[in-house]
């Protein structure tokens, strides 16, 4: 979380799994990151890449 802080992606929620000594995460951002976003490149991982994004609805919008 305070990897993703410090790269101006502060993080809604994070998953992260380790197996056979790889770690992966999968971090809950707001707004939109499209690939190639120069704060991807300031996170301390081998490979960080955007992998979709969803709408949320506006404040006081009947849901």
């Amino acid at each position: 979380m305070a990897a993703l802080s410090a790269a101006g992606l502060p993080a809604r929620s994070l998953i992260l799994q380790r197996e056979g000594g790889v770690v992966r995460a999968l971090a809950e951002l707001d707004g939109v990151l499209a690939e190639g976003d120069p704060r991807l490149a300031l996170l301390p991982v081998d490979r960080a890449l955007p992998l979709g994004f969803y709408a949320v609805p506006e404040k006081g919008a009947p849901g």
